[in-house]
C-alpha cells in the first residue's frame, strides 16, 4: 500500500503540474498581427553601395515636382537649379540656407561627393566639330526629372585640402580644363547654386 500510495501521488503530482504549466507560461499567442520583418528598397537608408544607371529607378519626383530623390544616396535635390544668377561661395550657401522648395525649408549646398554622385562619365558625349555637348556626364534619362542647363557649372560646401583650403570646390556637368567633374575653385568665383536636402550633410573636406 505504501508504495502504490507513492505512486499514486506521484501521478496526481505530474496531472497537477501539466494542467497549470500553460497557465503561468501566459498566453503562447499574443494579440494582433506581428509586424512585418522585410522591408522595401525605399525603406532602407541608401549607404552608396549600390549603383543603379537608370535614371527611371535611380530618381523619383518628390514633394509635389519641385524636388526629386536620389536612391542611391538618399538625397533630395532641387529639380529645377539656380542656373539664372552667378554667386560667389558664401553667397551660394546664403541662397541654400533661405530657399522654399515644395513650400519646406531646410536646403544647403550639396558637398562635392553628392554633386560627383549625380555624374556618369559613360554617358558624356562631346562633339569636337560643333563644340557642344550632346550628352552631360549626367545619368541616361535625367531629363525626365531634372531641369538642369548641361553646361553649368555648380559651387559644393567642400574645400579644398591644406594649404589650399580656401579654395572650395565646383562641380561640371561638362568638359571643362579636361573633363567633367570637381574642380578647387577661387570662393569669389561666379558660379551657380543647386541646393540639397537631408542627407550626411556638410562635409568639409
Amino acid at each position: 500500500m505504501k508504495a502504490g500510495g507513492i505512486v499514486l501521488g506521484t501521478m496526481v503530482l505530474l496531472t497537477a503540474v501539466v494542467l497549470v504549466s500553460p497557465l503561468l507560461a501566459g498566453d503562447l499567442n499574443p494579440p494582433g498581427s506581428p509586424a512585418p520583418t522585410m522591408k522595401s528598397l525605399d525603406q532602407i537608408s541608401p549607404t552608396w553601395d549600390q549603383v543603379i544607371p537608370n535614371a527611371a529607378d535611380r530618381f523619383k519626383l518628390v514633394m509635389g515636382g519641385a524636388a526629386v530623390l536620389d536612391k542611391e544616396t538618399g538625397v533630395v535635390w532641387e529639380q529645377s537649379p539656380s542656373s539664372t544668377i552667378l554667386v560667389g561661395s558664401e553667397v551660394a550657401k546664403g541662397i541654400c540656407a533661405a530657399k522654399r522648395v515644395g513650400n519646406r525649408m531646410g536646403w544647403r549646398l550639396p558637398t562635392v561627393q553628392e554633386l560627383a554622385s549625380l555624374l556618369d562619365q559613360s554617358q558624356f558625349v562631346y562633339d569636337p566639330m560643333s563644340g557642344t555637348v550632346l550628352h552631360p556626364a549626367l545619368p541616361a534619362g535625367y531629363e525626365a526629372f531634372f531641369n538642369v542647363p548641361v553646361t553649368a557649372i555648380f559651387w559644393s560646401a567642400t574645400h579644398n585640402v591644406a594649404p589650399y583650403n580656401n579654395e572650395v570646390f565646383t562641380v561640371s556637368l561638362m568638359v571643362f580644363f579636361g573633363g567633367a567633374g570637381p574642380m578647387p575653385t577661387e570662393p569669389d568665383s561666379l558660379y551657380f547654386v543647386w541646393c540639397v536636402r537631408g542627407g550626411r550633410g556638410t562635409d568639409s573636406q
